[in-house]
């Protein structure tokens, strides 16, 4: 059978309706170019076989899928908020240390936008009119599958360009030489990674960016030069 899962997918599983929503591989606009270029140059070795790759991406951003961390009803943290109000609007700006240097990155406010029923009004986390999520309670403290959508708000685009600068070199008969030089994310672009998605009273982390979208060292990270040779025959 299929059961609520970790991830918050499906949050009820009795009630499949309620977790319908976007794929969490959602793109609703993405671009891919190609580009090649053999450079009109002739005459020797030296100037033939000159070629200049460029490859550029872009796309918005992937749903992100707001959960709680209430284990009371499915045993796992699949429950969903309520929502009490509008969803945040997307501001995102630079956390900075004291030296003025980005550490993360509040995609939305998240730090004051969650409150719990439970608490009595005027306490410390008690909702408000400024309240966008609410805890799945009700004030006698009893938890429910909260009214908050699948997948309700987009998290950062993805933007990359490759570029590659080719040498061929002609041997004997069909035989080859290729040298490349090949830069991955030429411009340094920083790709960002999904926001914090639990819901909790006073987080510090519930719509805050702290890592990239992928890791150190794999292609879109962080600009990266490969130098390679391939013989071809």
């Amino acid at each position: 059978g299929t059961g609520a899962t970790n991830n918050g997918s499906l949050q009820n599983s009795l009630d499949l309706a309620d977790s319908v929503g976007p794929s969490d591989f959602d793109v609703r606009h993405r671009v891919s170019i190609n580009a090649s270029w053999d450079l009109p140059f002739h005459g020797n070795r030296l100037k033939d076989g000159w070629q200049l790759v460029v490859v550029e991406q872009a796309q918005t951003g992937n749903p992100l899928n707001i959960i709680t961390n209430i284990t009371t009803i499915t045993g796992v943290a699949s429950v969903r908020p309520d929502l009490i109000g509008p969803l945040p609007a997307i501001n995102p700006h630079p956390n900075n240390d004291a030296n003025g240097f980005p550490v993360s990155y509040q995609w939305f406010d998240g730090q004051t936008t969650v409150c719990d029923p439970r608490v009595a009004a005027g306490g410390a986390g008690a909702c408000t009119s400024s309240s966008v999520f609410a805890l799945p309670y009700n004030a006698a403290g009893v938890a429910h599958f909260g009214n908050l959508g699948r997948n309700p708000i987009y998290g950062p685009g993805f933007g990359n360009t490759d570029f590659s600068v080719i040498k061929n070199l002609k041997l004997t008969g069909a035989a080859r030489m290729q040298f490349r030089v090949e830069v991955f994310n030429l411009f340094n672009q920083a790709n960002l990674g999904q926001p914090g998605r639990t819901a909790a009273v006073g987080s510090t982390s519930f719509g805050v960016i702290s890592n990239t979208r992928f890791p150190t060292g794999d292609s879109g990270s962080a600009r990266q030069v490969q130098f390679a040779a391939k013989f071809m025959f």
